[in-house]
């Protein structure tokens, strides 16, 4: 798992670093202090140096307008990931993973095919031109070891739409994000699968029933949308997961990810949403324990301060960290609290969100 992460220029994140990160991570902090954008960061760097990532809807927040031209298209989608818009300073993030070891990701704007154009007819000086993309340069150190060679990878936008190079082979560190706002149900049908074949589709029934106590079990039923997770509740028919529930659909896709395999990272936007107070200790309880099993990391954002308790509350004897992300004059900075010190915010009443 990360044990650290460090952002510069990254969206809002000037300068910004997490350490130590624990097996379970809690990202706290105002409307607008980078808490998306974090684990927009951590995602990139997980894929290793694949420029792909920087069209993947988890992290350009839009689509890729048709009948656009490639530079539009690339302002519209990858100048918003550069600090202040500032294209010419590039992205880094870093972070130490206990098996990779360190891993440090580059991404720099720039114009390929570059040639020299005239800015105006009775202007002497001289413009440059040429397709804008993305290069992302990943290196890996081991501990006591000599830099491994780079991965380098760059992405622009060419006459069929977004097309990848990438030079090496990617270091991908197993990860997975989910959003709220993304249709994943082919994803979580795979999963599922995966999981069955490991005989362990019992570890999501049980979860489950913390939102739903009737469930009995839960299939995979292919449809015309495509394959979606459906649920018996002791009813006559089988029933799609997606009628009982934001908050049954968005644990079953949360233990899912985490059962995918061993050594993942699973980042989840607003992990609260969904959920009356009253089942979050609960619910907060099957993610650490979906966590042990599957030897996964969780790193996730909330506005909830009542999820924050409930998670403290259950985390008895697990790892779990709580960052909370604050504005100050020189730009986004972290606070971190481990289970001790959140006891002692806790009973002076301070503000932890």
């Amino acid at each position: 798992m990360f044990t650290s992460v460090s952002i510069a220029n990254y969206r809002g994140l000037k300068s910004l670093k997490l350490d130590p990160l624990g097996r379970i991570n809690l990202i706290a902090g105002a409307n607008n202090s980078g808490k998306t954008s974090l684990l927009e960061a951590v995602f990139l760097l997980a894929h290793g140096g694949n420029a792909g990532p920087a069209i993947n809807s988890h992290v350009v927040r839009g689509g890729i307008g048709g009948g656009v031209s490639p530079d539009a298209n690339a302002r519209a989608l990858w100048n918003p990931l550069f600090a202040d818009l500032d294209v010419s300073r590039e992205i880094e993030i870093s972070g130490q993973h206990s098996s990779y070891g360190a891993l440090i990701l580059k991404i720099e704007h720039r114009y390929s095919k570059t040639v020299q154009t005239a800015l105006a007819n009775r202007d002497s000086r001289r413009g440059m031109a040429g397709t804008p993309e993305l290069r992302f340069s990943l290196t890996r150190r081991l501990r006591k070891r000599r830099p491994l060679p780079r991965v380098h990878s760059q992405i622009h936008f060419g006459a069929n739409g977004p097309e990848v190079k990438t030079s090496g082979d990617p270091i991908v560190v197993p990860c997975a994000i989910l959003s709220s706002c993304a249709d994943q149900q082919e994803e979580d049908a795979k999963r599922l699968g995966a999981l069955r074949v490991r005989k362990q589709a019992d570890v999501v029934v049980d979860a489950l029933r913390v939102i739903e106590p009737r469930l009995r079990a839960i299939d995979v039923i292919p449809g015309p949308g495509g394959h979606t997770l459906w649920g018996d509740v002791g009813l006559s028919e089988q029933l799609p997961l997606a009628t009982l529930g934001d908050g049954l659909n968005r644990l079953a896709r949360l233990v899912l990810a985490m059962g995918q395999a061993r050594h993942f990272v699973v980042l989840v936007d607003e992990i609260e949403n969904g959920y009356h107070h009253s089942v979050l200790e609960r619910v907060w309880e099957v993610v650490f324990a979906a966590a042990e099993r599957f030897d996964t990391q969780v790193i996730a954002t909330t506005h909830s301060y009542e999820s924050i308790m409930a998670a403290h509350r259950a985390s008895d004897g697990i790892d779990f960290r709580l960052h909370r992300l604050e504005s100050d004059d020189d730009g986004i900075r972290c606070v971190s609290y481990d289970p001790e010190s959140l006891d002692g915010a806790f009973g002076h009443h301070l503000e932890v969100r």
